[in-house]
């Protein structure tokens, strides 16, 4: 597929998905049980648990909304092509530190990463961002660490200081995309977990100019 089929099929996936957040966004709960009329009351049905049920369903609603966007952003984050990698790595840990308790830090080469291929560009960013919201989510943490560097590749490590991973863990939807990532560039991802943290780190291959 070459770059003008990519970013066609890019932009037909983001229709459909702006097309399907905005339908959810647009959904609105139906009044609860206890404001309706009587004679569509069951007896059966306690009006609290219905409000209960109805809260619930409407969570589970805006949680879909909220996935729909970040399916649209995963394509090809606007932040990388504003701000480069390790910016938009900032921003997003700016956006974790304000909706969680979890304190981020992104660091980078005081003199850059220099230009890099946008393949290697958005599979860092979406490696790391799914790291950094594994620590969020399930980690216990209070800090997570992101590093950057390059050689021959572009060099990715995110540590936590959270509880760890318990042996046998199996992998989760978020650890196999990010290796099957790794995998596509022709790198490696590899997981490390102690009594206390994790350290999740990549190395994706920057082609040589031809």
């Amino acid at each position: 597929m070459n770059i003008s089929q990519r970013a066609r099929l890019s932009g037909t996936i983001a229709a459909i998905s702006l097309a399907i957040g905005a339908s959810l966004g647009a959904w609105q709960p139906p009044a609860p049980a206890a404001a309706r009329p009587a004679p569509l009351r069951s007896p059966d049905i306690h009006p609290d648990r219905t409000v209960t049920l109805l809260a619930t369903l409407e969570t589970q609603v805006e949680d879909a909304v909220g996935d729909v966007r970040r399916l649209v952003y995963g394509l090809r984050p606007p932040a990388l092509d504003e701000f480069g990698l390790c910016r938009a790595l900032q921003q997003h840990a700016v956006r974790i530190e304000r909706d969680t308790q979890l304190s981020v830090t992104v660091e980078a080469p005081d003199a850059g990463l220099g230009d890099l291929p946008a393949a290697v560009e958005v599979a860092a960013y979406r490696i790391a961002t799914e790291a950094i919201t594994n620590v969020s989510r399930h980690a216990g943490a209070r800090t997570c660490r992101v590093r950057l560097n390059r050689d021959s590749a572009l060099l990715l490590v995110v540590t936590d200081d959270g509880i760890g991973l318990a042996a046998g863990t199996p992998a989760g939807v978020g650890l196999t995309a990010m290796r099957e990532r790794a995998a596509e560039l022709g790198g490696l991802l590899s997981i490390s977990s102690s009594g206390v943290g994790t350290t999740v780190s990549a190395r994706l291959p920057i082609p040589e100019p031809s």
